[in-house]
């Protein structure tokens, strides 16, 4: 990633509010300002006489930016708490969508969206073949060849297609190292994280109807792969790099005291209730423990806690 990359989880700020005086009868001579505890006060001092409340009016800046391309989001809502911040940002600017899932309801004024494609990096990797084939650099092939070997499993998953070979050669004639990219996705993770994932992909399950993708591991599992308690967030990352679809992602986990605890992913929707869930231990991941010891009991009631709370 190149180091001036800035990423931001937020847009608070971005759009300036402006106060219009019209001064055409009566001209403003100077203005000073004041913050207090509380409050933040303009004073507006006109050539003459009183100032005319009718004179005032408010309306919002333009948005900061040119453009907004969106990459695996289906719709608007997607973008999370940058959406709810600030949702005239995705009616006010033009946006270019880009996507591979079929459920993508095309929100944007240009649509790439190809169901087809192995990921989101194939069809950014083509269209920068068809535009400028001299504008992929290295660094910029290393990453798109990591988003495709990361999708297709190292091209061993079906989604794997003949254009997604083809484009990984071409990023490794502009200098893109494959085997680099393959030893830090999966041969640097140690042996012991490896086999808690696959305990967890073995148990995973996908809620639809409410878009949550969970799994759940006993205390018993989690020992007989030597794994840490910190490598779950790992593993929780790994699921929501998998299955881009979901909304919100859950680990479930019998701890040490036999109680099940919730490692919760909602950075998607945004935040939860404070009050429920707690501070974020980092942006939109929640842990909490829950009132059971009963397996078949610990995600309905995560799942209750979530739908009250959102």
């Amino acid at each position: 990633m190149p180091k001036n990359t800035n990423i931001t989880h937020s847009l608070t700020g971005s759009r300036d509010l402006i106060l219009s005086f019209k001064t055409k009868y009566n001209n403003i001579l100077k203005t000073r300002t004041e913050r207090l505890e509380d409050e933040f006060r303009i004073y507006i001092t006109p050539e003459q006489g009183m100032v005319d409340s009718r004179d005032f009016s408010f309306m919002p800046a333009k948005f900061p930016y040119n453009l907004i391309i969106t990459l695996g989001m289906t719709e608007r809502e997607s973008a999370g708490k940058i959406h709810d911040e600030v949702p005239d940002l995705f009616y006010e600017m033009p946006v270019i969508n880009i996507d591979n899932k079929n459920e993508n309801n095309q929100f944007g004024q240009l649509n790439i969206v190809k169901i087809t494609a192995s990921s989101i990096s194939e069809i950014v990797g083509e269209l920068f073949q068809s535009v400028d084939k001299e504008s992929i650099s290295k660094d910029c092939a290393d990453c798109l060849l990591t988003g495709i070997i990361s999708a297709t499993h190292s091209f061993q998953k079906q989604n794997t297609t003949p254009n997604s070979m083809n484009l990984a050669s071409y990023l490794i004639e502009k200098g893109a190292d494959q085997q680099n990219i393959v030893q830090h996705l999966y041969k640097t993770q140690p042996l012991s994280l490896i086999k808690l994932w696959g305990k967890a992909m073995a148990n995973l399950n996908n809620d639809e109807k409410n878009d949550l993708i969970w799994t759940i591991l006993s205390k018993k599992e989690i020992e007989i792969t030597d794994a840490q308690t910190n490598d779950l967030y790992t593993v929780l990352k790994k699921i929501k790099q998998n299955y881009s679809d979901g909304k919100i992602y859950i680990i479930l986990y019998e701890d040490e005291k036999n109680n099940y605890t919730a490692i919760i992913d909602a950075e998607k929707i945004g935040e939860l209730s404070e009050k429920e869930f707690g501070e974020p231990i980092s942006e939109g991941i929640y842990k909490i423990t829950l009132e059971t010891k009963a397996r078949k009991n610990a995600y309905n009631l995560v799942q209750q806690k979530i739908k009250e709370n959102i």
